[in-house]
């Protein structure tokens, strides 16, 4: 007989937001996220092995939801059996990547099918590519960031035969109980009155119409933000002692309040981390959306609104804890109620960049994100210094945005960007005026983003 343990607080959340726009019995993706590993050449018995490997340390892999009518869901973890994984062969690069792109869209119904799927493709070439495939409700346990660490591990293992240390990762079933010492303890109380007062209902807020959907056909247009820009930035960063993403947050705000004219609106925001010591290294990256909540002062300047947000989103990030368990569903429905932004949709703010996980060792990884999404139009900032600049991207519903219009708001962004560094000094309002007889190449924001 299975034994059956509760749902994190993640899950149900995920769980929630499946049902309100999905058919219930057939609970399927939900950004349902694909990475593909690509080895030079390599042997299929190693790709067979690393996928084994992968299963059998990491329980998370093995999750099982179980419901019971009304709404009393639960979870066992089934024990591994090795399994020998498809090898699918491509005669050309050209069906290879269509293979790819198809795939990342395949459904995954929560209650029907085993919730990964691994195959190993021989390219024309030869080479060879392991691919996962992972329904969301296992990526809360499993990040894509700790399954690339693990992948290049156990490759770098079996390539110089050196012994597999033992797993770090702790069972998920671990997890769900440190949440439940959580809810039992002060700094569960002080988190929830923190977020009680944030999330209080305020009368300037307005109520946009429309509706969300979850299926979406989304498209995606991004800027390098590099050269003068990129030294400005940074530079601007440093001198107000902001964070990166609270500065370029900031600018976006100063874009809607220009655009818009409003005053009081909503970001979500994406964190990534467990919040609870050992599980933050062992169970991957948790990602959170609690609401960032705009007050546009117009008599303040750009300096001090940026160090005003920047300082919020630091008390966010002190009870973001809380947020993981409670807040995340109520973030959803305060940024579709009141989430006064471009054509009365929220704007979704990354503040890490996952294609560099998978590009920064060997073997070299990319990751398809299935056309899915919570969100109307997503906007992330990836922050690579390193690379002395960077990407601003918009992922948008192709129904509900124009491309020529998403265009013209990452030109308008970049403007506005050279304008804040101009005159960080200014008072906001005054970045209401139109500038007349300026406009900028749209530059690298005609090349297609690797997020699809």
């Amino acid at each position: 007989m299975e034994d059956l343990f509760s749902l994190s607080m993640a899950q149900y959340t995920l769980i929630l937001g499946m049902i309100s726009q999905t058919d219930f019995k057939n609970l399927s993706k939900l950004n349902t996220l694909t990475c593909a590993f690509e080895w030079k050449g390599g042997t299929v018995e190693r790709l067979q092995r690393i996928g084994n490997d992968l299963i059998s340390r990491n329980d998370c892999f093995r999750l099982v939801p179980v419901y019971r009518f009304p709404w009393h869901w639960r979870q066992y973890i089934r024990s591994f059996q090795p399994e020998k994984f498809e090898v699918v062969p491509f005669y050309t690069e050209e069906e290879y990547e269509s293979w790819l792109q198809n795939e990342k869209d395949r459904g995954i119904r929560l209650l029907k099918d085993q919730l990964y799927s691994i195959k190993v493709l021989r390219r024309a070439s030869g080479d060879l590519t392991l691919w996962i495939q992972m329904h969301h409700f296992l990526t809360d346990g499993y990040s894509m960031k700790l399954l690339a660490k693990e992948i290049r591990m156990l490759n770098r293992c079996y390539e110089e035969n050196l012994p597999v240390p033992a797993t770090s990762s702790g069972s998920y079933r671990e997890f769900v109980e440190k949440e439940k010492e959580y809810r039992r303890s002060k700094a569960f109380k002080e988190d929830q009155t923190y977020w009680r007062e944030k999330l209080r209902m305020r009368r300037d807020f307005s109520f946009p119409g429309g509706k969300r959907s979850m299926k979406i056909d989304c498209d995606s247009k991004s800027i390098l933000l590099r050269g003068d820009l990129y030294e400005g930035l940074t530079s601007l960063q440093k001198e107000l002692q902001v964070s990166m993403p609270s500065l370029l947050e900031s600018m976006a705000a100063l874009l809607i309040y220009r655009i818009q004219g409003n005053t009081t609106f909503t970001f979500g925001t994406l964190n990534y981390g467990r919040m609870d010591g050992r599980s933050r290294q062992t169970m991957g990256c948790m990602m959170n959306s609690p609401p960032l909540l705009i007050a546009v002062n117009p008599e303040e300047t750009f300096e001090s609104f940026a160090k005003r947000n920047y300082e919020e989103n630091l008390e966010m990030l002190r009870h973001i804890r809380f947020s993981t368990l409670d807040v995340t569903p109520l973030s959803y429905g305060l940024c579709l109620s009141h989430g006064l932004n471009f054509n009365f949709n929220w704007i979704l703010f990354s503040y890490m960049d996952y294609e560099a996980v998978f590009q920064e060792s060997y073997p070299k990884g990319r990751m398809f994100w299935s056309n899915t999404n919570v969100s109307q139009l997503y906007a992330a900032i990836f922050d690579m210094p390193k690379n002395r600049e960077i990407c601003f991207e918009l992922r948008y519903q192709k129904k509900r945005f124009q491309e020529e219009d998403i265009k013209n708001l990452l030109v308008s962004y970049r403007y506005l960007i050279r304008d804040v560094l101009d005159h960080s000094g200014f008072l906001l309002k005054e970045f209401l005026e139109e500038k007349e007889g300026t406009s900028y190449d749209l530059g690298d924001a005609e090349k297609k983003s690797t997020v699809q």
